[in-house]
């Protein structure tokens, strides 16, 4: 947790502060974001897993990470019109790990829910991808959209979702009491790190 905690403080929010000073000095406007990439990699430290071997798939060995700007935004899932069946079909054996972020990233909340947790969505986002597609499903490819875009409400990720910490105004203010290991008692955990 504080190898996670350090380097939001460091990569994420210092960083994010720093450039709106320089977007105050320069007159620019603009919103506090950081690459999805920082995200995953903040998640891939707090949850000790690699980034996973597939560039099509979800993004850490056991989980796939989705972040949304807005405490009760939605998260997107996308799926491209080749390869959309397999990855739909791979999401209920990984984890989801869900962060909302707002208040120039200084409010931060990360949930975690087992991906058979949400296997009625996944259901759903199937027969959505073959209706978007139909004719890639049967192997001819006709369409221009490269991806189908569904999403999980903030409610329904709240309703299943375990919450690994949460942060105010750039504070750790909670964090799971229980092990990565009781929390995610389903997946074999090797730091990194140790290596």
């Amino acid at each position: 947790m504080a190898r996670a905690i350090s380097f939001y403080e460091q990569f994420i929010l210092t960083a994010v502060r720093d450039r709106a000073v320089l977007r105050n000095i320069y007159h620019f406007k603009g919103t506090a974001t950081v690459s999805p990439n920082d995200w995953e990699l903040f998640t891939a430290i707090l949850t000790r897993q690699r980034k996973a071997e597939s560039t099509y798939g979800h993004d850490l060995e056991y989980a796939e990470v989705k972040s949304a700007s807005g405490k009760t935004k939605s998260f997107e899932y996308q799926y491209h019109r080749m390869g959309g069946r397999k990855k739909l079909e791979s999401e209920t054996g990984i984890d989801h790990i869900f962060i909302n972020v707002w208040g120039a990233l200084e409010n931060v909340v990360v949930r975690v829910v087992a991906g058979e947790r949400l296997q009625k969505d996944f259901a759903a986002f199937l027969a959505g991808l073959e209706e978007a597609y139909p004719k890639v499903q049967a192997g001819v490819d006709t369409f221009f959209r490269q991806r189908y875009r569904p999403h999980i409400s903030f409610e329904r990720v709240q309703a299943e979702g375990k919450v690994l910490l949460e942060i105010e105004g750039g504070q750790l203010i909670n964090s799971s009491k229980d092990s990565l290991e009781r929390l995610f008692y389903h997946r074999r955990w090797d730091d990194p790190l140790s290596k």
